[in-house]
């Protein structure tokens, strides 16, 4: 084999190795899949970590109950509970604000 193709061979496997290095985060966020937990159980974790608390909740058409959760802070999180109370986190963020209500005055 010529140094040429050891060069080659080498730079062949370096090459590899960083195209899975790379590629492997997206596999593992991929296989994690949602955050879910006991109804309870995430809503003690995230009053625990976040201070984050209930502030409205509605039911969407599949039977799922959607609600949201914010802090003092701005930190929000949205979560649905199935029927089975396991819930699922959906999105999380920062800056929160609520908007003021709407007299039932206003026209739309």
């Amino acid at each position: 084999m010529s140094l040429f193709q050891k060069t080659l061979l080498v730079f062949g496997v370096l090459l590899g190795l960083l195209v899975a290095h790379l590629a492997a985060p997206t596999v593992q966020a991929q296989a994690m899949g949602p955050l879910c937990d006991d109804r309870k159980d995430m809503l003690t974790a995230l009053d625990g970590k976040f201070d984050e608390k209930p502030v409205s909740l509605g039911l969407a058409g599949n039977g799922t109950v959607v609600e949201v959760l914010i802090s003092e802070n701005g930190s929000w999180t949205i979560i649905m509970t199935s029927t089975n109370g396991v819930s699922c986190l959906m999105a999380t963020g920062e800056h929160w604000r609520q908007l003021p209500k709407h007299t039932a005055e206003l026209a739309l």
